[in-house]
């Protein structure tokens, strides 16, 4: 579970805010780069599958069920790919992160 007192270290959310604004492709295209340019560091790609997951459960709720939907599909891109990779120590604070 993310400590009470975590800053969050990454611009996440600040950057699919944005990205929200321009459409699915621009979201997905800032996935991609965000996914493939921190890949190798699980904390980076922990604080990014929260960030997904809040923004797949944020659209849900105001009733935007397509970008639910796709918020949904990185997230758990995003996580598969991540217990692919991340192996020990690494993977047991990403889940911890996530718990």
């Amino acid at each position: 579970m993310i400590p009470e007192n975590y800053k969050m270290k990454y611009t996440w959310f600040q950057d699919f805010k944005i990205a929200d604004a321009f459409g699915i492709k621009a979201i997905k295209d800032t996935y991609n780069r965000a996914f493939n340019e921190w890949k190798g560091n699980w904390e980076a790609m922990a604080e990014l599958s929260f960030c997904l997951n809040i923004k797949c459960w944020d659209f849900y709720h105001e009733g935007k069920l397509e970008l639910s939907e796709l918020y949904a599909n990185l997230y758990h891109d995003c996580y598969d790919k991540c217990i692919e990779h991340f192996k020990n120590d690494e993977l047991t604070k990403y889940w911890s992160f996530l718990d």
